[in-house]
C-alpha cells in the first residue's frame, strides 16, 4: 500500500508521490534532493563527533 499525504487545501488524501492534487489542484512544495543530502551531511557533521567522544569517555 502506498503512502498517502493530505492535501492542505481540499483535505483529500493523495499518494505521497503526487506533485499536485487531483481535486483542487493544489501543487504540493518540491523537495529537492540536494537539500535532502545537506541535511544529511549536517546530522553527521554533529553525530559523529559526540559518538567518537562518547566512545573515549566510555572507555
Amino acid at each position: 500500500m502506498e503512502a498517502l499525504k493530505e492535501c492542505p487545501n481540499c483535505g483529500v488524501e493523495v499518494p505521497a508521490s503526487a506533485e499536485q492534487c487531483p481535486i483542487c489542484g493544489y501543487e504540493f512544495p518540491r523537495t529537492k534532493t540536494a537539500h535532502k543530502l545537506v541535511g544529511l551531511l549536517v546530522l553527521v557533521a554533529f553525530t559523529l563527533p559526540l559518538l567518537v567522544a562518547l566512545f573515549f569517555y566510555l572507555r
